[in-house]
Parts: C-alpha cells; structure tokens; sequence
C-alpha cells in the first residue's frame, strides 16, 4: 500500500466517523426533545407536599463516569436506599462502551 492509499484510507475513516458522530449526536437530541415532554416541573406526589416526605421509600443515586485514560468506556452505578433508613437496597455497577471519541469537559483527558 503506498501513501497516497494510506492517507485515502485514514480520510475515508475519519469521514466515517464524523458521519457516525452527527448521526449519534441527532439521536440523542431526538431522544432528549422526547424526554422532555415527559419533563414534570412541579410537585405531583403526595409526600412531596407533606413534612418528612411522609410515603416516601426509597431514594436513588446514580454516578455516570469516564475511566481515566480510556475515551470510549465508561462506568455508571445506581444505588438505591429505603427512607428514612437510607440502608442500601440495590446496587448496580456496569462498565460499558459509549462510543465517545474523545475527552469530555473539565478534567478529561
């Protein structure tokens, strides 16, 4: 293979992959305008109008985080707790691929 297909080669790779992040980024911003509309911005549960959020259960975190060094993994964790105990009832933990390319924001690298 001489240069000259080299350099046609990686072109056509990177116009690939600008094509497959326009076309990932469309995606998200579909799914997020469709999120929205189901976007509740005042309180509609019961416990929320109450003092000691009286009727709640459970309360949930989730952590979604980049591992350092590698832009196209990801780790994401959901705890949940019982209320008011704030025991630990589940847990999940899952490293998958993203398909980010490349460092996002602050501190990425």
């Amino acid at each position: 293979m001489n240069d000259c297909q080299m350099n046609r080669g990686t072109f056509h790779t990177a116009a690939f992959m600008r094509r497959l992040i326009r076309s990932e980024s469309f995606m998200f911003s579909h799914e997020q305008d469709r999120l929205r509309l189901q976007l509740i911005q005042e309180d509609s549960e019961d416990w929320q109008s109450r003092t000691h959020f009286l009727g709640l259960e459970r309360v949930a975190g989730v952590d979604l985080s980049y591992i350092k060094g590698d832009h196209v993994h990801a780790c994401a964790q959901l705890v949940v707790l019982s209320y008011p105990e704030l025991q630990v009832r589940e847990r999940e933990i899952r490293v998958f691929e993203c398909g980010f390319l490349g460092p996002a924001g602050p501190g990425g690298s």
